[in-house]
């Protein structure tokens, strides 16, 4: 199954214009399951998530069709960022298929197993959703 084991994603690097708190990723539920989001700061943190994730799409959608550079090098730098973002985005994607799977979600949703979810709503090949 999916794991951000071994990820360079839980590195912190440092986000200059986001204006993002540093400790906005923290849980200070205690361990009380639930309660991350039972407060007004859990709600937030749950809202922010989704915000970027939408930010991200948009994003990802726009870059997908724009033109390539012509300088070669820009076309290096760009490269070598976009790993960087890769690397981040499959560790939050793991960490979101590893809760769905927990909680059983993609079986409630009509799917046969997160497996199959992955696949069918993911369109990931057999291999990529951690087939054998």
């Amino acid at each position: 199954m999916w794991s951000s084991e071994g990820s360079a994603a839980r590195e912190h690097f440092a986000i200059n214009d986001c204006g993002l708190r540093q400790d906005a990723s923290q849980d200070t539920s205690d361990g009380v399951p639930g309660a991350a989001g039972a407060d007004s700061a859990g709600r937030d943190r749950a809202r922010s998530s989704w915000v970027l994730v939408g930010s991200l799409r948009e994003t990802s959608q726009a870059l997908a069709l724009a033109p390539l550079p012509d300088d070669v090098d820009i076309c290096l730098a760009e490269a070598e960022e976009l790993m960087f973002v890769r690397d981040r985005i499959t560790c939050a994607l793991a960490d979101r298929v590893g809760r769905v799977h927990g909680a059983g979600q993609a079986r409630q949703q009509g799917h046969a197993s997160t497996r199959s979810w992955l696949r069918t709503a993911g369109g990931m090949s057999v291999a990529g959703a951690g087939g054998c």
